[in-house]
């Protein structure tokens, strides 16, 4: 159990419901349940996809799993500086579910680049079920934006966005790090 928490954690974190939070501030309040539901969907498949099948990608690729963390670590504080600069999303009205909330906003970069990184490094059991929670809990937060909205404010998502961006940060280091560490090892720079 506490391996699917760790995942659960580091996959909930990447995907960030709350960021779309103030997307839902211009969705009619009658679509909203259809909104969240549908960008869900769409973000939970493309991910499930990149889960199971992007370690062949990466092998069709001969991309070393060092370079991929590196360069995940890279993007992953990319968009945790983006997070810690907040500015409310500006998206077209006529376009919300699959197309930017699904993805890039649920299901980015980020999101499947650590989702390949978790199935090389936990279980692929406890990844599927920490990634069909985070998926839950992002529709629930999703389903209650305009309540959330109400009650905390923009101001109040922004923070939380904030802290959530620099909890992103320190993953993004600690996935640098230990791909630069690994890289190093396996290429006899330092002792094992």
């Amino acid at each position: 159990m506490t391996e699917i928490l760790k995942v659960f954690i580091q996959l909930f974190l990447i995907i960030d419901p709350f960021n779309v939070v103030p997307i839902f501030s211009m969705v009619d309040r009658r679509k909203v349940k259809q909104v969240a539901r549908d960008a869900v969907i769409v973000a939970f498949g493309l991910l499930l996809f990149f889960a199971i099948l992007g370690d062949i990608l990466l092998r069709a690729l001969d991309i070393s799993l060092c370079s991929f963390m590196i360069a995940g670590g890279i993007m992953l504080l990319s968009l945790a500086l983006e997070f810690i600069k907040y500015v409310e999303p500006k998206v077209s009205l006529d376009e919300f579910a699959a197309v930017p909330i699904g993805t890039p906003l649920l299901a980015g970069p980020g999101a499947i680049t650590m989702s390949i990184i978790l199935m090389r490094s936990y279980s692929h059991v406890s990844v599927i079920i920490a990634l069909a929670m985070s998926m839950f809990f992002s529709y629930l937060i999703l389903r209650l934006s305009p309540k959330i909205l109400g009650k905390i404010g923009k101001r109040g998502v922004r923070i939380v966005v904030k802290v959530m961006g620099l909890l992103l940060a320190a993953i993004a280091i600690e996935l640098i790090l230990k791909g630069t560490s690994t890289w190093l090892k396996v290429n006899g720079l330092i002792g094992v």
